[in-house]
Formats: C-alpha cells, structure tokens, sequence
C-alpha cells in the first residue's frame, strides 16, 4: 500500500486531517481514493473531516437564515455537493456506525435546501444502513427526539414533495417513494408524511392514492384555504368533489392574498363552464376581473398559463352575455358537502355518551363518553345539542375524538354512565360542596357552583341524575350530580 503512495504523502494527509484542514486534504483525498477505498481506517478519518466540515456549513445556514430559505445559494449549494460527493464516493463509509448516522442526521437538517439531497441518500443506501438505535426515538433530558428513521422519511417524503420530478432519475424517485411508503405505518401519528407522499402522488397524477394520505392534515387544518386547494388537485377525476373542495378552499381564503383569491375563481369558472353552468361560472369570472388589479406583474404575464386562461375566458360568448349581470348566484350550488370530504377517509367510531354541561360563552356542550373521557360538540355545528338537557344520552359518530354526527337516544339507558339516585343531602360544615348519601350508602359528589343554587339543608331528601366520574384525588370511579331535586321526605 505505501509502495502506491510515498509515505510522506499520507502523513501529510494525516496531519491535514487532524488539522480539520479540509481545503488542502481534498485534492490529497482525490489523489488517494483508491487508498482511501481499501483503507477503512484512514477512509474513516477522512470522513470525520467531511462531517465535521458539513456540520460547521450547516451550522452557518442556521445562524444566517434558519430554514426559511427554499433553496441554498449557488456557492453554498456547491460546497455541501462537494463534501457529500466526496463521501458518496468512499462506499466503506456507508454502514451502521457513530459517524454515518451523523452524517444522515445532518443531511436532514440541511434538508431539501439542497437539490441534490435525494440522489445522495439513494447512492449511500441511508434506510438500510441504520444501526438498531436510529430507528428508536432517543430521550435527552428528560425530551423524546424522534429517531434518524423517521428523520429520513420525513425528509424524503418533503424532498419528493418540494423537488422538480425533472431533477432527479426515476430509479431514484421510485426508490425514495416506496421507502416512504413502507414507513408509514411506522409513523402513524406524523401526518405530514403523507401529506408530502400525497403531494408527489398528486404530481405523478397518481390522485386516487393521494386522496387518502391528505386526510390527517385535512383533519388538522380544515379551516386553512390551501389545504382544501390542495384535495382539489387530489379530485381532478371527481367534478363534485372537486367543485365543493374549491368552493371550500374559496371560503376560507378571505385573508389570503389576491393571487390566491383570483387562482381559485378561475379555477371554480373553469370547472363550473366545462359542465355548462355558465351563470355560476360567470359569477365566479366576474369575481376574478374584479381583482385584477390588485395582481403583480408575474401574474400577468403572457407567459403564465393561468393568465392565458383567464383572457380566453374573458372572451367566450357565455361570458360576454353575464358579463355585467348583477343577479347571478355569487356560490355554486353543491351536490356533496365539505364534510363528505372531510371525514371520507377516516377511520369513523361509532359510541353512546351523556350530555353533561353547556358552555354558552364558548358555545359548547361536553358529552361524557366513559369516567375518564369527555368530548365536545359546537352549537354552531350542531345547535339541537344546546338544546338537550344534561343527563340525555346521545349516540355518536367520531372521527379522531372529532364528533361529525350526533343524535338523541332517550330510550338507550347507560346505567354504568348515568343514573338516578335517592338520598339524604350532607353538608360538611364550612365546605361549598355537598354530597347526597344514598339508601345503598354511595356517596354522591354535589359541585360548589350546583349546590349553592340548591339552597337546601342538611338532611333534605333530593332526587339525583349523577354521572360517572374518577375521584380526581383517590383516583377511583365516583358519582357526580348533574341535577338535584327535592323530593318530599318518606
């Protein structure tokens, strides 16, 4: 081996390396990859300079501009290619060890800053070079951090979402989305995962598959226009659905910028013109003339296709007769909901609860489903809820802890969860609360706020609705009352 290489040369290597001396090893490096190749031991120290070399450029990306920027500038987007190039090409670096997990991790960090980020982890194989503790999330002080695995997916899945499919091979996408794939089930409760496997799905025109791996961000954020924007890309194939997903996405854009208002009403006018429904469609252009002048000068560009598309429409005849009518309907007419859409692919859970308590100043109604779970309703979403007295019990429909369906069940009794009781009323002296000790000595809790509208004394036989509960302090199941009444003494 030092027949190949004066020695003199690889103790210069070596000192340029303890050195951290990385501009002046890399042209020794170059000259020695054969070496290097064979060697693990000095292909190891040279390695630890890469890293160390890309942690400090990493470090420096995060002290400029954290991770707001989308793409790295061109010099610095060279310098990470440079380092990771040079690692890429030493395959004896590639296995389950300290430095190449820290090399991955800080990869992830960087993350799709850098284009080049899905060829790298391809060529390196990073999923299958994981020791057994990177694909366990770690705890440091008393903080879980997820594990480098989910890191990995987590970065490919945006990298597959974020980056030009023309940039990369198609061995590579293929590689990087059936790696995501495989994971999701590993990660269930990390929904931008899918979110970003659905975002190159929808770019693949794979849409039938994406639709579902939108529905756990759509759950979190179906009050946020761009969500709803985005399931209309996942509906292109469904008019209806799409249409509502538009519609939606429309309503809710009342803060968004111009652009995105003038976007979603040329999209909902093309939509509505294809199936003939030029009234509905017309409103909609009308909405988007009226905000062209609030556009950049991007936006009108001959070169945009959206604008193109905009100016075309302007001059269809169906548009041209509308074009100054006041009376035409300013939203069109849905045959599907946004709810259809909203818990299409959720797992639903049918249960049977007890209403417990209204909450007027949030405009809420608490519904108890077991001692230890309640859930709430809104009266916007379901005003007959405000109506129901406590101790009915409803039956319902969840989605996630969600409520998306809900009806009285008067004749279902849940004597495990709701019941009558008669007894005695106890006040502890110089307490607000109260308890009503029953014929069968169970001892019923009376709250403070219930009880002071009471206004009984101590002995006075009551009649009690009590709800199931856990004794926050013993931790055991107790009654609660929900209504106490008096009843003459026998």
């Amino acid at each position: 081996m030092t027949s190949e290489v004066p020695t003199e040369v690889i103790q210069q290597f070596h000192a340029l390396c303890q050195r951290q001396d990385f501009k002046s090893a890399l042209p020794l490096a170059r000259h020695l990859r054969p070496m290097l190749i064979r060697d693990r031991r000095l292909a190891n120290t040279w390695g630890w300079v890469l890293y160390r070399q890309l942690k400090n450029l990493q470090q420096r990306l995060q002290q400029k501009d954290g991770r707001a920027a989308n793409n790295l500038p061109e010099h610095l987007a060279q310098q990470v290619r440079e380092i990771l190039v040079e690692y890429a090409r030493l395959p004896n670096l590639h296995r389950p060890d300290l430095l190449h997990a820290l090399m991955l991790a800080t990869v992830c960090r960087i993350g799709t800053r850098w284009r080049g980020i899905l060829g790298f982890l391809y060529y390196v194989r990073a999923f299958d070079t994981l020791r057994p503790e990177d694909r366990r999330p770690r705890t440091l002080q008393q903080r879980t951090y997820p594990s480098l695995e989910q890191q990995l997916t987590r970065t490919v899945a945006a990298a597959l979402a974020k980056l030009p499919l023309e940039d990369q091979r198609p061995e590579v996408l293929n590689w990087a989305s059936t790696q995501v794939q495989q994971r999701l089930s590993r990660f269930p409760d990390k929904p931008w995962i899918p979110y970003h496997l659905a975002c190159y799905l929808i770019k693949k025109q794979r849409i039938s598959e994406a639709r579902p791996l939108l529905a756990p961000v759509l759950l979190q954020h179906h009050q946020k226009s761009w969500i709803w924007e985005k399931v209309a890309r996942a509906n292109q194939d469904r008019p209806a659905h799409r249409l509502t997903a538009l519609t939606q996405a429309l309503r809710l854009a009342t803060k968004e910028h111009p652009v995105v208002r003038f976007r979603l009403h040329l999209y909902l006018a093309e939509l509505l013109a294809a199936e003939q429904r030029y009234d509905e469609a017309a409103a909609q252009l009308q909405a988007a003339r009226r905000l062209e002048k609030e556009l950049g000068r991007n936006e009108q560009d001959r070169r945009n296709p959206l604008w193109r598309s905009y100016r075309q429409m302007l001059q269809q005849p169906w548009f041209r007769q509308r074009a100054e009518r006041t009376d035409l309907p300013q939203e069109p007419a849905l045959t599907i909901q946004p709810d259809v859409i909203l818990y299409e692919h959720q797992p639903l859970q049918e249960a049977f609860g007890v209403v417990i308590h209204h909450n007027p100043d949030r405009n809420r109604t608490l519904i108890r489903l077991s001692p230890s779970e309640v859930v709430s309703v809104k009266h916007r979403r379901f005003p007959q809820a405000s109506r129901l007295e406590p101790g009915t019990v409803v039956w319902l429909c969840l989605a996630e802890k969600r409520v998306v369906a809900l009806e009285p069940r008067a004749g279902h009794p849940l004597p495990d969860l709701v019941r009558r009781f008669r007894g005695r009323l106890l006040q502890p002296e110089g307490r607000a609360f109260a308890f009503v000790l029953t014929e069968d000595n169970e001892r019923i809790f009376i709250a403070p706020g219930l009880n002071r509208q009471l206004a009984l004394e101590a002995g006075a036989m009551v009649e009690v609705l009590a709800e199931r509960t856990i004794d926050p302090k013993k931790k055991m199941l107790s009654w609660s009352a929900l209504k106490v009444e008096p009843v003459a003494d026998r």
